[in-house]
């Protein structure tokens, strides 16, 4: 009986550790967000919408309806470094562009996120403000 029972503890910690060693399963690590290219407003309609043009080191937004292109940002991005869930930067604005824009934002700093699908910010037009969600459409 002893015999039998030491030999199931022994089973036992055998697969014991045989499972726990396979549940330890290297995982690759997930790359930094990749965020250039062309992006289009998905939250606009028909008759006015956000387009943007993300490279290594700008972004440029621009409002967009079918005969008409007026710049609302450009400024600064910074590429994420590391993989995060929700990636977030603050980025300058070139003021050297905005002056001569009527359409241009009057803010220093804009604030955008990127959650794996959608870049948003806050936009704002005669006092009226809208979170605004741009969905990539070209690399």
């Amino acid at each position: 009986m002893k015999k039998l029972i030491t030999l199931l503890v022994m089973l036992t910690v055998v697969f014991g550790m045989t499972a726990c060693n396979s549940k330890q399963k290297a995982s690759k690590p997930k790359k930094p967000y990749n965020l250039t290219g062309e992006w289009k407003q998905v939250n606009g309609d028909e008759d006015g919408w956000q387009q943007a043009t993300v490279t290594d080191d700008t972004i440029e937004i621009y409002w967009m309806s079918d005969d008409t292109k007026a710049l609302y940002w450009s400024g600064t991005y910074e590429k994420p470094t590391k993989y995060t869930k929700v990636y977030k930067w603050t980025s300058t604005a070139n003021k050297e562009k905005h002056e001569s824009a009527l359409m241009a934002s009057q803010d220093d700093t804009k604030e955008f996120s990127y959650d794996g699908k959608y870049i948003t910010y806050k936009a704002s037009a005669l006092g009226v403000e809208k979170k605004m969600k741009l969905e990539k459409v070209k690399k």
